[in-house]
């Protein structure tokens, strides 16, 4: 993880942030609507001196992400989505995602076993037998959030849809999504580079959803490339 983010470093500023109810961002908060979740975004870059960013949303901060650059279009320089979706629930015009059977079984493992080694199986295939990042991930979860955080943000995320949004965004967009991405599935990231104006799709070569585990590499080369021809 370290490497990952150092890696972009080395090519860009970056610029982390933790969301509401997560890490070291106040824990006792009520669950926070995109629109809100936008404006913390900005209120961030605001407090760093960032008048405009490239914007890199992973797996659910993607939507957020989206939100913001037709909200805050004059603060977004660029959008990356890397494994992430514009509703991860199966609707009308859009029958790929995580089936509610699916989704409730993610939700009854997060509040039987957060903190554990929960989830590793889908979110990172490729390390789940590695117990030195078993033993990472397990203090990860205890770090990040409580149990009942976890499962508000989960279901919140179940709900989250901004198909309406994505012809909206004006902005040049970077679509990376693993082939065989067991969390999210392929092909909701080909329904963003699909419905997002001139969006850059890249298939990523892995089983894995993290963006540090299955194929660090390729997503650092695409997205300095990216940064490079977008100005």
């Amino acid at each position: 993880v370290r490497d990952f983010f150092a890696g972009l470093g080395k090519f860009a500023r970056v610029i982390l942030f933790d969301k509401r109810g997560t890490g070291m961002s106040d824990r006792n908060c009520p669950e926070a609507t995109l629109e809100e979740r936008a404006d913390d975004l900005r209120a961030v870059m605001d407090a760093v001196g960032s008048k405009r960013a490239t914007l890199f949303g992973y797996s659910e901060g993607g939507p957020m992400c989206c939100w913001f650059a037709t909200a805050f279009a004059e603060r977004t320089e660029g959008l990356i989505l890397v494994g992430s979706y514009a509703t991860i629930q199966p609707r009308p015009g859009h029958p790929f995602g995580r089936d509610a059977q699916t989704q409730q079984a993610m939700v009854n493992a997060t509040k039987r076993d957060w903190g554990s080694a929960v989830l590793l199986e889908t979110r990172a295939p490729g390390v789940a037998d590695d117990e030195a990042f078993a033993r990472w991930w397990k203090r990860y979860l205890r770090m990040s959030a409580s149990p009942a955080s976890a499962v508000a943000l989960t279901e919140m995320a179940y709900d989250i849809d901004v198909r309406s949004i994505l012809p909206e965004i004006r902005v040049p967009t970077l679509i990376m999504h693993a082939d065989k991405d067991l969390s999210v599935p392929y092909a909701c990231g080909k329904f963003l580079a699909e419905n997002i104006p001139g969006a850059t799709f890249v298939t990523l070569d892995t089983q894995d959803h993290l963006p540090y585990v299955g194929a660090p590499e390729a997503i650092h080369q695409g997205i300095q490339e990216f940064l490079n021809r977008s100005g």
